[in-house]
């Protein structure tokens, strides 16, 4: 339950900035710690020996749409350069 209401603010904080005065540095913030929750579902899964591994694939896509989205916040379009 903790961590679906981690989920939630962290998808708040991926989309607030963009309609709000919500600070833009939020974004790869909350994009860091999506991506480490998906890579801890996949941890978990594994651990637990379920041979059935689709949801593998979901977590592991959204990890990766969440790191670009770091990097794309960090290096291709830094904020800083949108003050």
């Amino acid at each position: 339950m903790a961590m679906s209401i981690v989920e939630l603010v962290c998808a708040l904080g991926l989309v607030l900035p963009a309609f709000t005065k919500v600070p833009a540095r939020w974004t790869p913030i909350a994009a860091v710690v999506i991506a480490a929750e998906m890579l801890l579902f996949c941890g978990l899964h594994l651990a637990s020996g379920d041979p059935n591994h689709g949801h593998l694939v979901y977590w592991l896509v959204v990890a990766g749409v969440c790191g670009f989205i770091v990097y794309g916040r960090l290096v291709l379009r830094p904020i800083l350069s949108h003050v």
